[in-house]
């Protein structure tokens, strides 16, 4: 676990004598679980020293206070996460979250502090009775938001991330700059000819391994994370895709050498049929850490860890616009469906979601723990 160190304010120090000596809010009627430390609000620097986040828990009435008492003594390497929620009236009538005003503040100190806040239908009193509620972590640094999610390793499908479709060495760069750490593709690697370079040289964008071995770039990595290492193997359907070698036998032939190197292996599955999805999880339970399904841009309901210990689910879903028919505007594909007539598939515009999952695997046995999708929007 970790180790809390819970300071109170100015108008907290009973809440904080009497958590000391009790070991329970008393306001509430529940412990504090271990781990738990005390401190009044002149003992601060003592609490900050060597911490890894701190946490801003104060009521809207404190947010100047916050910002002029407790910021500036804040390490600029020490990440800030508020769960005070709220906007703030400007005297020109403008609204600005919490951390926007905070950020005024840092910025007339010269301090570079990340902010970050969780948004969501949360309270103290729901925390304490741990019901179920969802939140979502919002900041402008990937790597601090993957950190609170304690999310090690983010793979991305890129196949789709240049201008109509296909990857270029651009769009990839965007995607890595964005905090993904891997490239998977899919049949529309190749659409451009500029990324076949880089699908060469780079250590972290593959291709579907069952593709002809004369093709630029290869079908899997071993990726080195310090304390341990990851395996990521892409391949291609079989199914009403390009013609491609066989992917289960495909499978096999790569994780017999990839086994040498690491226990944990991940697998993109790009392929159009969710009975060869199934079936490939079902063939390779137990042998690989997970594999998920990507390609037909709708997420399935079926995320799960399988019976030997592999998490699936049949696809991720999509990164894009809402209102479109898997990201390319809508009337293009309704006329298309419609008329018959060949069209360009021109990307849409508007509100995006993020989908995806994530699987905790635990790093000795090489087996998924748990799944949880993702659908933000």
């Amino acid at each position: 676990g970790n180790e809390v160190r819970l300071v109170g304010t100015h108008l907290d120090r009973e809440i904080i004598e009497t958590s000391r000596a009790t070991g329970r809010h008393p306001k509430f009627t529940k412990d504090f679980p271990a781990g738990v430390k005390y401190y009044q609000i002149e003992e601060l620097m003592e609490a900050l020293d060597g911490a890894d986040m701190v946490i801003g828990g104060v009521s809207s009435f404190g947010v100047d206070w916050f910002a002029d008492e407790i910021l500036p003594k804040i390490d600029d390497s020490i990440p800030v996460l508020t769960v005070t929620k709220g906007l703030w009236d400007t005297p020109e009538g403008k609204l600005l979250t919490y951390p926007d005003v905070w950020q005024k503040k840092l910025d007339s100190l010269g301090k570079k502090l990340s902010l970050n806040a969780i948004g969501g239908p949360c309270t103290s009193y729901e925390l304490v009775a741990h019901d179920q509620t969802e939140v979502a972590f919002c900041g402008k640094n990937p790597e601090i938001l993957k950190k609170l999610k304690a999310i090690d390793f983010c793979i991305a499908n890129g196949e789709n991330s240049s201008t109509g479709n296909g990857i270029t060495p651009y769009s990839a760069d965007y995607l890595f700059s964005s905090g993904v750490d891997f490239i998977t593709t899919g049949n529309h690697v190749f659409r451009r000819k500029e990324v076949f370079e880089l699908l060469d040289e780079s250590e972290f964008i593959i291709r579907p391994m069952n593709f002809h071995s004369s093709c630029p770039g290869v079908g899997y990595r071993i990726v080195d994370l310090g304390r341990t290492s990851v395996g990521i193997l892409n391949l291609s359907g079989a199914m009403y895709l390009d013609k491609c070698a066989c992917p289960f036998e495909t499978a096999d032939r790569a994780i017999e050498e990839m086994k040498k190197q690491t226990n944990i292996i991940l697998i993109d599955f790009h392929a159009e049929a969710t009975s060869e999805k199934k079936a490939l999880g079902f063939y390779l339970d137990g042998r690989v850490s997970a594999l998920f399904g990507t390609h037909t841009h709708v997420q399935t309901s079926d995320a799960t860890v399988l019976k030997n210990g592999t998490g699936y689910i049949t696809d991720l879903g999509m990164c894009g616009v809402i209102d479109s028919v898997l990201g390319v505007d809508k009337k293009i594909v309704i006329d298309k469906f419609r008329f018959g007539m060949p069209v360009r598939f021109d990307g849409a515009t508007g509100e995006c979601m993020l989908n995806g999952c994530i699987f905790t695997i635990d790093e000795k046995s090489g087996r998924c723990i748990s799944v949880e999708t993702i659908d933000l929007r």
